[in-house]
């Protein structure tokens, strides 16, 4: 497995060359995998706190379906900023799979702490996962996104 602090270094390395090329289509593409992300994950803890429901996995037992369902439809609500940007299909789709890919990047954060007995990742932010929880699923969603600037 790649150490955290590659990984971290890609990112910021990603953005950083993303931002100095100075492509129009490329930032806008940059902020909508951000975007993505961070809406995927106030749409789920807000859906999962109304709505409450069904977990969605044993890994993480505050984790919902109705928090999933809200993840897309918080995210989803991005097309009405995007639209002028980015063609409505590609958008669409581009959504449902960053948005799907930042969840299981908090998934899957929130398994590693399982096995390895963690309740925080760090001393920042204590009771609330550490500040990799802030972070897991952009780290996933930029770099999975990333791929789709390389080939597109």
């Amino acid at each position: 497995m790649i150490p955290a602090h590659c990984r971290l270094l890609y990112l910021f390395c990603f953005i950083y060359f993303t931002i100095l090329n100075n492509n129009e289509e490329d930032i806008i593409f940059l902020l909508l995998l951000i975007s993505v992300s961070i809406t995927s994950d106030i749409g789920g803890f807000v859906f999962g706190k109304i709505f409450k429901g069904k977990k969605l996995t044993s890994i993480s037992p505050n984790k919902t379906f109705s928090g999933m369902y809200g993840s897309y439809v918080f995210s989803l609500l991005l097309i009405l900023i995007y639209k002028n940007f980015i063609e409505f299909n590609y958008l669409f789709i581009i959504i449902i799979i960053i948005s799907t890919i930042s969840q299981f990047g908090d998934i899957f954060i929130s398994y590693l702490k399982r096995k390895s007995n963690l309740k925080d990742t760090g001393h920042i932010l204590p009771g609330h996962g550490g500040m990799l929880d802030r972070f897991d699923g952009q780290i996933f969603a930029l770099s999975f996104g990333s791929l789709f600037l390389l080939i597109s």
